[in-house]
């Protein structure tokens, strides 16, 4: 999930792109306990009240049950799921993988909020599951969350590109030595692992790709 390979002067921004991506992980899941909806004839709703009205909808096999806006809005958990463990992996192991997974789950969890609010901004459906009121705070906090967190996930990507690469850049071998007065002076290194002779100040064997020491003090 994680690799080692980064460029060093970038880590201190990625940790930071990491550590707010929890941050705003947090703010969403303090938004599932606020109230999301609240109304004269109805007690305040939170989300985790909306996400059992949608298993009832499930325990009684009703045949919308896709469709239904408090049903959708289970999409949140994967963004928030897929989000948390990378941004804690991300502080201690920069950088981490499956970014675009965390994207799709992102907009995944925008559709979804996006969905209830359209279902539940202005007026209700005549089938609505819901009573006569209005989205209350809760939702507010994490729909903002949510919007900073895929800028966040945004914000990872321009760090790691174009110079930020998941190998670091391998140095390039200058080529074997075949001048005969050159290899009579002793002017090559040669490759401990398949025997070619390389310039002198290869880093890596032109044959093999193995990397190459100059134990000569002069070099």
């Amino acid at each position: 999930m994680f690799s080692w390979k980064t460029q060093p002067n970038l880590d201190p921004y990625l940790r930071a792109a990491y550590a707010m991506q929890c941050i705003s992980v947090l703010a969403i899941l303090g938004g599932l306990f606020l109230v999301w909806w609240q109304g004269p004839e109805i007690k305040n709703l939170t989300a985790f009240n909306l996400f059992n009205r949608s298993l009832d909808d499930l325990r009684e096999r009703d045949p919308q049950f896709i469709a239904q806006p408090l049903n959708v809005l289970w999409l949140l958990w994967p963004a928030i799921l897929i989000s948390a463990i990378r941004g804690v992996t991300g502080i201690l192991v920069t950088p981490v993988w499956f970014r675009r997974l965390a994207l799709v789950a992102w907009v995944a969890a925008m559709l979804a909020l996006g969905h209830f609010y359209i279902n539940y901004g202005d007026e209700l459906a005549k089938d609505s599951p819901l009573k006569d009121g209005e989205i209350g705070i809760g939702f507010w906090l994490t729909a903002s969350s949510t919007v900073i967190l895929g800028l966040l996930i945004l914000t990872e990507g321009i760090i790691k590109a174009p110079d930020s690469t998941w190998m670091p850049p391998q140095p390039t071998a200058k080529g074997p030595v075949n001048d005969a007065e050159r290899l009579w002076r002793g002017e090559y290194l040669t490759c401990p692992h398949c025997g070619m002779l390389n310039e002198l100040g290869s880093k890596t064997c032109f044959n093999c790709h193995n990397l190459l020491f100059d134990f000569r003090g002069d070099q």
